[in-house]
């Protein structure tokens, strides 16, 4: 992947590169430093700007192997371009500062995972037994829930919203967990930022955590009328995977899935309730360390 030279300041002068980044990628402002992790000096540099663009301007959606233009929502697009790893974002006035992180960044995660061979997913993921469990789920499938429990507890949240796995290490992602208002409420966690993307969201801010770590396996949630947690067998793993593929664009069959589906898969079953949550974690986090 191209990287770009590093930024010059208003005298000519190269500046410093970032030190700090998520998902894999170097990143400096409009993200803040405190949202993001240190960055190893394996990852590329990736920029991250705003064009002032009329909103009937918009263009029809594409992915190429260079570029790609894709909606934003409610409004907008965003120009990701592998050549010169700049993500524009074409809005009409400047995104909200804490839009940057979450969800902006997003997308040219997802992009960018593809373009350089790693693999991605719409699901959050948690760090226990010294390596990172994903949590699949799609929306009101009780993740946040999930990783909002954990972060009570201390236990690491690596990601919130997008998981990069590169040769099976899981990589962090922005160090924030947006929540909605009654999962904020349960918790007593999470500042409210207002309407951010398509929702209302109350941010919780995570802690420092380390920039990859092993990846172990994965934790589909379910509801039920009894919480349970067993195994799924490895037949029937990659179809609770796929849906939560971060692009669904054909990919090259390289072994990459086989190793993903060989890794321990454990469905999670509860009641829609917040009286389950306790009892369905607990049993959770039992069944982790003997896989």
């Amino acid at each position: 992947m191209t990287q770009l030279d590093a930024p010059r300041g208003h005298n000519g002068s190269r500046m410093t590169e970032p030190s700090r980044g998520a998902y894999g990628l170097r990143l400096g402002p409009p993200l803040a430093e405190e949202e993001l992790v240190d960055a190893p000096t394996s990852w590329p540099q990736w920029r991250m700007c705003w064009q002032e663009t009329a909103l009937e301007r918009r263009q029809t959606q594409r992915i190429g192997p260079d570029e790609a233009l894709l909606d934003l929502t409610p409004k907008g697009q965003v120009l990701v371009d592998r050549l010169t790893s700049t993500s524009t974002f074409l809005l009409p006035a400047p995104p909200q500062p804490e839009a940057w992180s979450h969800p902006y960044l997003s997308s040219t995660a997802l992009l960018v995972a593809w373009w350089s061979g790693r693999r991605s997913f719409h699901a959050g993921a948690f760090v226990a037994g010294g390596g990172a469990w994903a949590v699949l789920g799609d929306k009101e499938q009780g993740k946040s829930s999930i990783l909002a429990w954990l972060a009570r507890r201390g236990y690491p949240v690596l990601c919130d919203d997008v998981l990069v796995i590169d040769q099976g290490q899981a990589l962090s992602g922005p160090r924030c967990l947006d929540l909605r208002e009654g999962a904020s409420a349960h918790f007593g966690m999470g500042t409210w930022i207002g309407l951010v993307g398509a929702r209302e969201r109350w941010r919780v801010h995570l802690p420092e955590t380390s920039p990859q770590v092993p990846f172990r396996g994965w934790v589909a949630p379910a509801w039920a009328d009894e919480v349970s947690v067993g195994p799924v067998k490895v037949a029937d793993r990659l179809k609770r995977i796929l849906p939560h593929r971060g692009l669904t664009i054909p990919e090259k069959d390289d072994g990459k899935w086989l190793d993903l589906i060989a890794r321990p898969m454990l469905e999670l079953r509860r009641p829609k309730s917040w009286s389950s949550l306790d009892l369905a974690m607990s049993r959770l986090l039992e069944a982790l360390p003997g896989l």
